[in-house]
């Protein structure tokens, strides 16, 4: 399989149209990346950001049709999509409600309008495209930072309003689920998850790819080490593997290659010393009782996490072709908290069956096809797979989540293109 890298690919193109409309494009394009996966910013109420999103998300595809024109056509690319969403639709129509199968169809007819978008672009506008990515992707690194040095009382927190920020994701509806990220972040809680985890994977690996590799190694080095600051385990452990690929396969690093290899090492060490001194780790782990077994040890270290994931398989069993519903899947704790089957692949298993589960499967197997034909793409697909097993909804769900991984498609669509 014949690898790309984007600098080679994109480097020497032609002058890119710049008409109005293609302006307008680029900037709503950048104003969804920039605030997709961040849940609250100050003064800013969350159905603001709500609706600031999907303005961004369907003037920029709107944008796409009218720079594009026919181009934006594209059945190969499409049909999986639109295979995809039917089946779920019905699936969960069967097992659930209405509006969750309109839900779950979106989870994949939103990725769908969004590849579309950026392949039915020339390739100069493509180049045009990634050569302002950085920019709002760096907006996205400002905010952790300056998340993750709040956490530690070297800048002022910003304490978010009480109503609205506590909802559930299952509490919420239509377009507003799919816009608002439960697992994003914001300056007082910071719960990490996929979508700032995927923006910072990304725009490190592009940074490296153009020669900036001191940036891009601080870009990747905060993707590790602010969820684990935060407790975020899984969000920490896909950076890790992600920063790992990233020194062993970036040939742009050269010989810092000898000195990031012991760096691998360390850097879980330190941020497993972190956990440990800072009580987080001690609240899940060592505190549990000496006479405990090994699954009650394990599942609490994990917030619960295998008992989700047997509750899950049990739910797929009881109804293996359309699944048993949301619902069905719940864990309830003791403590009266509701957890989601931790686990994307297990949750579309035990929700929707096989039906919902093979077209997502097939989809994804696609997208990591192509993905890993692009050098600088490929530390961004090793996280997706790494914390889709211990999170839901990581490749498809909430739009504003996974438009990180959805732009590196588009963008890899048109490297490979001959």
């Amino acid at each position: 399989m014949t690898a790309y890298a984007l600098r080679d690919v994109f480097g020497q193109q032609g002058r890119a149209s710049r008409t109005l409309v293609f302006r307008l494009f680029l900037i709503t394009a950048c104003v969804l990346i920039a605030t997709a996966p961040i849940y609250w910013l100050p003064g800013i109420p969350l159905p603001v950001m709500a609706a600031v999103k999907n303005a961004a998300f369907f003037g920029a595809v709107g944008l796409a049709i009218l720079v594009s024109g026919m181009r934006f056509i594209q059945l190969g690319i499409a049909f999986p999509f639109i295979v995809a969403a039917t089946l779920n639709f019905i699936a969960f129509q069967i097992n659930g409600s209405a509006e969750y199968a309109t839900y779950q169809a979106l989870s994949f007819l939103a990725p769908m309008a969004w590849v579309l978008a950026i392949c039915s672009l020339r390739r100069e506008q493509v180049a045009l495209l990634l050569k302002y990515l950085p920019l709002p992707l760096g907006l996205i690194a400002l905010a952790v930072a300056y998340a993750f040095l709040a956490k530690f009382g070297a800048v002022p927190d910003f304490r978010p309003p009480a109503e609205g920020l506590q909802l559930q994701e299952r509490q919420l509806s239509g377009f507003q689920r799919m816009a608002t990220s439960t697992v994003g972040f914001h300056f007082t809680r910071t719960g990490w998850g996929t979508g700032s985890g995927m923006a910072l994977i990304l725009l490190g690996t592009i940074l490296i790819g153009r020669n900036r590799q001191w940036l891009g190694l601080a870009v990747l080095t905060l993707a590790v080490l602010a969820p684990a600051a935060m407790g975020g385990r899984g969000a920490a452990l896909g950076a890790m593997a992600a920063f790992a690929l990233a020194v062993l396969t970036m040939r742009q690093l050269g010989s810092l290659r000898i000195l990031l290899v012991p760096g691998m090492v360390l850097l879980p060490v330190l941020a497993t010393d972190y956990l440990v001194s800072a009580g987080i780790l001690s609240e899940r782990f060592f505190n549990i009782q000496s006479n405990s077994d090994w699954f009650v040890v394990v599942d609490q270290a994990t917030t619960g996490r295998l008992t989700t994931w047997i509750t899950g398989i049990e739910t797929f069993a009881a109804n293996p072709v359309v699944g048993g519903g949301v619902e069905a899947s719940w864990t309830y704790r003791q403590s009266g908290e509701i957890l989601a089957v931790h686990n994307a692949w297990l949750a579309f298993l035990s929700e929707g069956g096989l039906m919902a589960f093979l077209p997502a499967v097939f989809i994804f197997l696609w997208a990591s096809r192509v993905i890993l034909r692009v050098n600088e793409f490929r530390p961004l697909i090793t996280f997706v797979v790494v914390i889709s097993m211990v999170e839901p909804g990581v490749m498809f769900g909430s739009f504003g989540n996974q438009v990180s991984i959805w732009t590196a498609v588009g963008l890899a669509m048109h490297t490979i293109r001959k």
